[in-house]
């Protein structure tokens, strides 16, 4: 029962309004005033339509990232670290709309500390199951559909999958959802259109609003999604058994944590560095800074405190302030037998080269710019192809691929191939108004570089053929 006053779509951006005594008044539908966002999560907002497809509207898509021993940024951008040893609930619908859910597997990996890393990113879609894994924190990345492995690029049903050197990247191209796992950790960008307001998990609430990303199964929210995170263990997959906590928690304030003096490493400064100075008013270096310096107090393997710069470093290649992004390749601290190394190039293939080092790539000159740190290619230069006389009856110059430099072309004498051209016949009914032949005609034709055609002739009651050189 319609309430006076009250009013409903109707259809096509067109309002009705209960009047009285079950009169309805038809009124226009009235967007708000478009109003700009600020995006909690610290990327640019995005213009999409209204639930009716009528207005448009700002909303902070989703994003969220881990790296590390792992370190969080939940879709609303606040930040915590934790370090269960278990699979759990990255991402998940509240209300399923597109049987979407996705799960970490974390697993302690350094000797000294109970700290954990994640080993496989779990993303259960529609009826499949797809399982990234990075079995090392050097990249030895691989993909398995329902538990066997793919050959990637992978495209089926929706979905692909690619390797990029560095990270597996997930997509699903329909609902614009990307997820990327590997050396640097892992991401989920998911379009708030579509998941906005309706996830929990891990990553939080995708709604714009820090203040409850750290929410319990059952709705309760915590001060502390350290404390939220041990609530959230895989249910619909199978793996081990995981110890959750009996008793929910309480936001009572506890006694403040025992905290050990630690000298943070000096590469965790190079986050706040000229380095990535141009970076700093578009992505904060606070979080990824926090998590460098809490890896380097806490895990003996330096990797991966590397993996907060590399984090970063991507961060900025997505905000678009990487130096000469226009080469589409970005710099990278890297490791070499477990040592720290200066800041090379990665080339296509995410390959590391020294500073000036110049290589070749699919038929380019590329070299690794020591004042950029970016490698740059340009067509590869080939010297101008000798001329070579032909002097034997039915021998032309052709134009081939140089056998010693696929990349470049070369002369050579061979054989001009003859253009044949030679009749052929094939077997056809005729029809000529409603009516069909009794039997099928033979019908020839010219194969080869022929002036060739046949026609059928009302005046003649019978077939021509012209065929020039088979004659």
């Amino acid at each position: 029962m319609l309430k006076q006053n009250e009013t409903f779509l109707l259809c096509n951006c067109t309002m009705a309004k209960c009047i009285e005594n079950n009169t309805i008044e038809i009124v226009p539908y009235e967007c708000p005033h478009l109003e700009m966002i600020t995006c909690a999560n610290g990327k640019k907002p995005v213009l999409v339509d209204d639930e009716y497809k009528c207005c448009k509207l700002y909303v902070s898509d989703c994003l969220c990232e881990g790296w590390g021993d792992p370190h969080y940024i939940t879709f609303d951008g606040l930040f915590y670290s934790y370090q269960g040893n278990c699979t759990y609930v990255l991402m998940e619908e509240i209300s399923p709309k597109h049987k979407l859910n996705i799960y970490i597997d974390n697993v302690y990996c350094d000797p000294t500390e109970d700290v954990s890393c994640p080993r496989s990113i779990i993303i259960s879609f529609q009826s499949e199951v797809f399982t990234l894994i990075n079995h090392n924190l050097l990249g030895a990345v691989e993909a398995h559909k329902n538990g066997i492995r793919l050959k990637l690029p992978y495209a089926q049903q929706g979905v692909k999958i690619l390797d990029t050197g560095i990270n597996l990247v997930l997509e699903i191209p329909r609902l614009k959802v990307v997820i990327t796992f590997g050396i640097t950790g892992f991401s989920v960008t998911l379009p708030y259109s579509d998941f906005g307001s309706n996830t929990q998990g891990h990553c939080g609430t995708c709604n714009n609003n820090q203040a409850d990303d750290c929410k319990l199964p059952g709705g309760q929210l915590v001060e502390d999604c350290a404390v939220m995170a041990d609530f959230w263990p895989a249910k619909h997959i199978e793996q081990p058994d995981c110890q959750i906590p009996s008793v929910p928690p309480t936001n009572k304030p506890g006694p403040p944590p025992i905290v050990t003096p630690c000298k943070p490493d000096s590469i965790c400064h190079l986050l706040k560095s000229r380095l990535f100075e141009a970076c700093h008013p578009v992505v904060s270096p606070d979080n990824f800074y926090q998590g460098c310096v809490f890896d380097s107090c806490h895990v003996s393997n330096p990797a991966v405190e590397c993996t907060s710069l590399q984090t970063y470093a991507a961060a900025c290649a997505q905000a678009g302030k990487v130096t000469a992004l226009q080469t589409k390749f970005t710099s990278h601290v890297v490791l070499q037998n477990s040592q720290l190394v200066k800041t090379r190039c990665l080339d296509p293939e995410g390959n590391p080269r020294e500073f000036n080092e110049r290589f070749e790539y699919k038929c380019q000159s590329c070299i690794c710019g020591e004042s950029t740190k970016t490698v740059s290619c340009k067509p590869k230069e080939c010297p101008t192809a000798p001329v070579t006389s032909c002097m034997g009856p039915g021998f032309v110059l052709i134009n081939t691929t140089n056998p010693s430099d696929p990349c470049c072309s070369a002369f050579v004498c061979g054989l001009e191939r003859e253009k044949g051209c030679k009749t052929v016949s094939t077997k056809t009914f005729v029809m000529h108004k409603g009516c069909q032949s009794y039997n099928e005609v033979a019908i020839p034709y010219c194969e080869g570089t022929c002036n060739t055609f046949t026609k059928y002739s009302k005046a003649a009651a019978a077939m021509q053929h012209s065929c020039s050189c088979c004659r």
